[in-house]
């Protein structure tokens, strides 16, 4: 199942639920589109790419330390399949992977430590910023 949304990010929140198996299509303001889906094990190679091909800084600030295998593990985290402690979803530009949200429960019931950008606009463009 694919849905085509043009709107805030805000709304597609609030009115759209994705489900594991369907992509979110999204309309980015410089009019280019994005596909937002969950991760799952076939995603590995692409996440961990994508993060070992950080900046010195980016991987610092992601991960508080400079190490060879932060790339794998975070791979190994976020390609696992959703289930109801942890999810993760990637965007996609034009087949290349641009970024990941997810999050994972704390110790206190019903509350989850999440990493996403405010606004998938945002991510998207500072990832074109990024890579040019």
């Amino acid at each position: 199942m694919t849905h085509v949304i043009a709107a805030p990010p805000s709304a597609v929140s609030e009115h759209t639920a994705l489900q594991p198996g369907s992509a979110l299509h999204v309309l980015l303001a410089d009019g280019s589109s994005a596909e937002i889906r969950h991760s799952g094990p076939g995603d590995f190679g692409a996440v961990r790419s994508m993060h070992a091909e950080m900046s010195p800084d980016n991987l610092y600030l992601r991960f508080f330390s400079l190490s060879p295998g932060n790339a794998e593990r975070e791979a190994q985290r976020v390609c696992r399949e959703p289930a109801p402690d942890h999810a993760a979803l990637l965007g996609w530009l034009g087949g290349e992977l641009a970024g990941v949200a997810s999050y994972e429960p704390t110790a206190k019931p019903g509350v989850a430590e999440i990493a996403h950008p405010d606004q998938v606009e945002a991510l998207f463009g500072d990832i074109r910023r990024w890579r040019h």
